[in-house]
């Protein structure tokens, strides 16, 4: 199951609850986040969940059926698949587009850093790749232009795309569309040709494409036995105009060779809390090469002058192939600012031409001032992140013992009779209680379900190597248990509860235990261990367990159970406890 899979559902809902009604093109906030979500992946995972309920299978057999059949016939070709014979140019697109997004709803999602491929193809068309970007480009066709002369192309309705599972399939066409009647929707236009030009090195759309007139996108046909076989405009992707495509020269920098690479902690505001990451930097001379985001193979640099250090803006990084965007280090200036919509408090961003660090040189320390940013940015001319830095700090980690600080637990949902699973969604702070970094490596995790310790056994989780009641941080099995969710397969009776466990400075300390109740909604916090072997740990002397008469019963008993807990000190505690 992926992480999406109960955000899904909603989702989907949302997406059939606003197709009746009149587009409204509502934008993300200037510092918006870089958007993965795929609306069109989500009905797949709805629909494999119904086939798997029709058949009367569990979640996880269909998934294993549904791996066999993809092992089986890894791509069912419609369109072109691999890359045409021909001569290749990496682009550099820009183009206009609105897509849904269930949490924003309709946002702005044009781009002038995303990448296309064009070959000229030796049999005289043009082949593009990623023409829609905000689908999959690893599942998706390479499209083929026709030549009419001099520079000129049309795109013919044709499959870009397919996807296919035990009991369902998709074929996905990438076309011309036009809003219809009740503007509340894109639909296929009557002349469904996309008309473009190559010249030059330049990639473009008709002059006349615009928003009010006709954009192009993907439309689906769905393949199951129940379903009707109509196209639809597809939410999952996007409808885009005015593109604009020219060969790609920018280059990203690494450090020299041979330069001595050591780990910092990069230290920022995230939200109303600090945050921080391990990041890899490396002084050479007047340079500071900072890397702080994997997934792009370039550093951005600063100038060392005096004890300033200073990063120029719109640094090239390379392509992001998670989010299929190149990306730059945008540097910016911060005020705070208030989402009654949301009721929350975020950061308005302003881009500026740089960001200037307080350079300590006895201990390498950079900090900036409270007020600026940096953003791993895909874009060159918005906000558009994929990560954000506000009120950066640089510094080298000592560890030492602390305690860290409590969970936060974001969501639960309920047991899901298709899924056949409840979700826990969370996250561990990687600092401890007074804000100051701890080191994920030497940090875990306890999960308690109904105020007992949960154990992740082997033979339910059958991804795992063994039994588990101690996670390690960022632990995943990539099935049930990933960074920041894990699932149940049942429904708690009162709570679940997670504790942090951190073993810096050769001492293991606690955090507390943070419990979502299952009936209000709730959570509760209740002091925990606060170190392992020290004197204020109060040993469990005994354990006993009564049924709702008062009845003492075995550990294992079913039912309402209530355990009592008698301490070293003479201190008792009682649990309520329900077992299926």
């Amino acid at each position: 199951m992926k992480r999406f899979t109960f955000i899904i559902v909603t989702a989907v809902l949302a997406v059939i609850s606003l197709s009746a009604q009149p587009l409204n093109r509502k934008g993300v906030r200037p510092e918006g986040k870089l958007d993965v979500q795929r609306v069109m992946l989500a009905k797949r995972s709805v629909m494999q969940g119904k086939v798997a309920a029709a058949e009367g299978i569990s979640r996880k057999a269909q998934r294993a059926k549904n791996q066999v059949l993809r092992a089986q016939s890894p791509a069912k070709a419609y369109g072109v698949v691999d890359q045409p014979q021909g001569t290749l140019y990496e682009l550099k697109a820009a183009f206009n587009a609105i897509a849904y997004n269930w949490l924003t709803g309709y946002y702005d999602a044009s781009s002038d850093a995303s990448p296309m491929k064009v070959v000229e193809g030796t049999d005289g068309n043009l082949y593009i790749s990623n023409l829609v970007p905000s689908l999959y480009a690893t599942e998706y066709y390479w499209v083929k232009a026709e030549a009419k002369g001099d520079g000129k192309y049309v795109i013919k309705k044709q499959p870009i795309g397919y996807y296919g599972s035990e009991g369902y399939e998709e074929l996905d066409y990438v076309a011309r569309l036009e809003m219809n009647e009740e503007g509340s929707s894109y639909v296929e236009s009557e002349n469904s040709d996309i008309n473009i030009t190559w010249k030059d090195g330049v990639l473009s759309t008709d002059i006349d494409m615009q928003e009010g007139d006709y954009v192009y996108g993907v439309i689906y046909e769905d393949y199951v036995s129940d379903e009707s076989d109509e196209l639809t405009w597809n939410w999952g992707g996007s409808a885009n105009w005015n593109l604009k495509a020219s060969i790609m020269t920018e280059e990203y920098i690494t450090p020299p060779a041979g330069a001595k690479v050591e780990d910092m902690i990069l230290e920022f505001v995230e939200g109303d809390t600090k945050s921080s990451k391990n990041v890899k930097v490396a002084f050479v001379d007047d340079k500071v090469y900072v890397q702080s985001y994997e997934n792009v193979p370039g550093w951005y640099v600063g100038t060392i002058s005096g004890n300033k250090v200073t990063f120029e803006g719109n640094q090239f990084l390379g392509l992001d192939e998670y989010y299929n965007s190149y990306q730059y280090l945008t540097t910016a200036t911060v005020e705070e600012a208030y989402d009654k919509e949301y009721d929350e408090t975020y950061f308005e961003p302003t881009i500026a031409s740089d960001i200037v660090f307080d350079y300590d040189a006895a201990t390498k320390t950079l900090t900036a001032p409270k007020n600026t940013a940096m953003y791993i940015n895909g874009s060159t001319s918005r906000i558009y992140y994929a990560e954000a830095y506000v009120a950066p700090k640089l510094y080298f980690f000592k560890e030492v013992a602390a305690t860290p600080a409590d969970p936060v637990i974001t969501y639960f949902w309920d047991y899901d009779e298709a899924y056949e699973c409840a979700e826990l969604d969370f996250n561990i702070p990687t600092f401890d209680t007074e804000g100051n970094y701890i080191t994920p490596e030497k940090l875990s995790y306890q999960v308690y379900v109904d105020n007992e310790v949960f154990t992740f056994e082997q033979d339910e989780y059958d991804a795992l190597d063994k039994d588990y009641t101690v996670l390690p941080y960022g632990f995943t099995d990539n099935e049930w248990i990933a960074q920041n969710f894990l699932c149940l397969f049942f429904q708690p009776a009162e709570n679940v509860g997670l504790q942090s466990i951190y073993t810096g400075g050769g001492e293991e300390h606690r955090s507390n235990i943070v419990y979502y109740n299952i009936e209000t909604g709730e959570t509760e916090v209740v002091s925990g261990i606060k170190s392992v072997g020290a004197s204020n740990v109060k040993g469990v002397a005994r354990e006993a367990y009564y049924d709702a008469t008062g009845r003492q019963v075995n550990a294992d008993a079913k039912g309402f159970v209530i355990k009592s807990v008698s301490f070293a000190d003479g201190s008792k505690k009682n649990f309520k406890v329900v077992r299926k």
